[in-house]
């Protein structure tokens, strides 16, 4: 599994994939206003995704997931089950090319959304296997593994909200709120009404310190639960909780 394959065409993927999504759902992202509009902020949160995406320390996390896939997945899984996802990564460097020429040729429409992972002939199958290792390595606190993996499911497969809410738990289990945040408010840009991005983003402000973006976050799910009670009857119980938790830190501040 070696890393350059990503490198090489990670930019030009990452357009395309961000691009076509926010096309397909700018009507349910983005409300025109006086002060700004839809386009305005679909190349606007464009720019969000593609600066957090490209950030430094990303080609490091992909690295580092590989490693961690290659070195502890193995012990999770079957044999066969193993055998097709080291199969599919090793061979992802020549399905990636034969999308490049599908779409040269017009055999695939340039312009419809195609995930990564699915131009890299990574399957669902191995995406779960995948999320359930980062799941076990979370549970064994091992946060920064756990987090890598995570941050790669992001990459390949941004349309999976439990893949952004997890790499977020990781930041927070690291007390790195703010980078927890900063991912929260950006799948909360393509998941609107995911009431978890939000709950999670207000447990981070809270733990940060900063209690005024913290209501304003569980502000925002009282708003969802209202338009989706069924919600309401999972998060409830953690809703309040955190609007109790803040308002017992605000007294305490004052």
């Amino acid at each position: 599994m070696e890393l350059h394959e990503w490198e090489e065409h990670f930019d030009a993927l990452l357009d395309n994939e961000v691009d076509n999504y926010l096309s397909e759902n700018e009507d349910d992202l983005f409300i025109e206003t006086p002060m700004k509009s839809k386009e305005q902020q679909k190349i606007q949160t464009k720019d969000e995704i593609m600066k957090t995406f490209r950030l430094e320390e990303a080609g490091d996390l992909i690295e580092q997931a590989l490693c961690v896939i290659r070195d502890l997945l193995p012990q999770h899984i079957t044999k066969e089950e193993w055998e097709k996802v080291y199969e599919e990564f090793m061979n992802c460097d020549e399905a990636l090319v034969k999308h490049f020429e599908a779409v040269e040729n017009e055999a695939i429409d340039k312009d419809e959304f195609t995930p990564i992972h699915e131009m890299c002939g990574i399957s669902n199958d191995t995406l779960m296997h995948c999320y359930r290792l980062g799941q076990a390595i979370y549970n064994d606190k091992e946060y920064a593994d756990a987090r890598a993996i995570f941050s790669y499911l992001v990459t390949v497969a941004a349309y999976v909200p439990e893949f952004w809410i997890s790499a977020g738990m990781c930041c927070y289990q690291m007390e790195e709120y703010q980078q927890a945040i900063d991912s929260y408010k950006l799948a909360q840009s393509l998941f609107p009404d995911e009431v978890a991005l939000y709950i999670h983003c207000a447990n981070n402000f809270i733990a940060n310190g900063d209690l005024t973006n913290a209501k304003i976050e569980l502000d925002e799910v009282k708003k969802i639960f209202i338009k989706d009670p069924s919600s309401q009857e999972q998060w409830n119980k953690t809703y309040e909780f955190l609007v109790s938790r803040a308002e017992k830190d605000r007294e305490g501040a004052e």
